[in-house]
């Protein structure tokens, strides 16, 4: 058997943009085989392959190799060690045992904590062997060309810099260090929180627009702000009294005229908010809500939780 390998830190960044630091060698691999449709152990591959260590078969017959299980033009095994048979370089030339990820729950906003139990065969130690995360946002478009990190012999991982509220769906893989992997598909799927301030937003709308005669179905206002359609009226959608600006446009409150029509701009008659915020356009009309409408004014702190979830990038839930 190979000496191990010694154990050094790493960092692996993805496609995704996730970063990981592990005290375990992280590796990069790939893999060529698509996602079925069906979830289950071992993937297209006999699944004998993976129940081999408990076989009594014979290993003096042509050994296995790669990922696809095809064999390798004849060569004979060196060891016999049942049906996990030791290539030259000291590796088996059949994929370990492995029954895939676990577990996936979200610790953060922006990260999945991931488990699985050890993959074994006959020539690996736990700490010598592999695992390959993928991940993707869609069940049928995890790319295993690509893995998202790698670490060595660790059953658990903390993958980070993802997106709030995201559900991506997992697959983690062993493979030995000579890169025999095995090929299951199970798949598991995690969602991140989200620390999404909009329900706030929308307490603020009903408490001071959504009311009768005003911002509600029906009502004098151009569009409602009730809970439940106000996110639909609002976000990307252009201002009906300055059409080239939206009423409210995610990660910036400068360029949103709902905004400015709440604390007043150039042609609003009230404070323009802090220097250099300035709006690009003037609004049209009075600053909402209007005084005298029998509805309290915006406090300084309402103002800023609108301000902060608009320039946050304007979230839903």
């Amino acid at each position: 058997m190979r000496a191990a390998t010694p154990l050094i830190m790493k960092r692996f960044r993805s496609l995704f943009g996730a970063v990981v630091t592990s005290s375990s060698l992280l590796v990069a691999c790939g893999g060529d085989i698509d996602l079925g449709n069906d979830v289950h152990d071992g993937g297209d591959e006999d699944s004998s392959a993976y129940d081999a260590h408990e076989s009594t078969t014979d290993t003096s017959s042509d050994s296995s190799s790669g990922k696809d299980g095809k064999g390798d033009g004849g060569a004979e095994s060196s060891v016999d060690a049942g049906p996990d048979v030791l290539s030259e370089a000291g590796c088996c030339t059949v994929p370990p045992t492995f029954a895939g990820v676990k577990s996936v729950d979200a610790p953060t906003t922006t990260s999945l904590h991931l488990t699985w139990n050890p993959a074994a065969d006959a020539c690996t130690s736990a700490a010598a062997m592999h695992y390959e995360v993928f991940m993707s946002t869609s069940p049928s478009s995890v790319d295993f060309t690509a893995p998202v990190l790698a670490v060595v012999g660790s059953t658990e991982v903390v993958v980070g810099g993802l997106l709030q509220g995201t559900t991506y769906f997992v697959v983690v893989r062993a493979s030995n260090g000579c890169g025999t992997m095995d090929v299951n598909t199970v798949i598991k799927s995690g969602t991140t929180t989200s620390d999404c301030t909009f329900p706030l937003v929308e307490k603020i709308f009903d408490l001071h627009c959504a009311k009768s005669g005003c911002h509600v179905i029906g009502g004098a206002a151009p569009f409602p702000l009730i809970a439940g359609a106000a996110y639909k009226q609002i976000v990307n959608v252009p201002s009906s009294e300055v059409p080239s600006m939206p009423r409210i446009t995610p990660g910036d409150s400068s360029k949103s005229y709902l905004y400015w029509k709440i604390v007043g701009g150039s042609g609003g008659g009230g404070d323009a908010g802090d220097a250099g915020d300035a709006p690009e356009v003037s609004i049209t009309g009075s600053i909402m809500p209007p005084s005298g409408a029998g509805v309290d004014p915006l406090s300084a702190e309402e103002v800023a939780t609108i301000k902060q979830w608009i320039d946050r990038g304007a979230c839903e839930k």
